[in-house]
């Protein structure tokens, strides 16, 4: 590789762009994966819970390598000291 030659410096640029770019794609197909996985077990990604809800323990974690660290599963769960749900407005009207 010739770093004076400006054509090879060009189409190293142009290389570098395109792994950067499937380096996105590939974290946003992961990520988009996990949260639709997560969503369809009835999970809860990390985080504060929504307004409305809390997080209660669901078990042991399905992961066994996991549940003997004593790693629990949690899910989420209406809050009924918040409301009637995430559709209670303040003071418990409904919006």
């Amino acid at each position: 590789m010739d770093f004076d030659n400006p054509r090879q410096l060009v189409l190293l640029d142009l290389l570098g762009v395109h792994s950067q770019r499937e380096v996105s794609r590939a974290r946003h197909r992961t990520t988009a994966a996990m949260r639709a996985q997560a969503e369809l077990q009835g999970r809860h990604l990390g985080g504060g819970p929504p307004y409305g809800y809390r997080l209660v323990d669901a078990g042991p974690h399905p992961n066994r390598a996991h549940a003997p660290w004593g790693r629990r599963l949690h899910c989420l769960e209406p809050d009924p000291a918040r409301g009637r749900g995430p559709t209670a407005g303040p003071a418990g009207r409904r919006r």
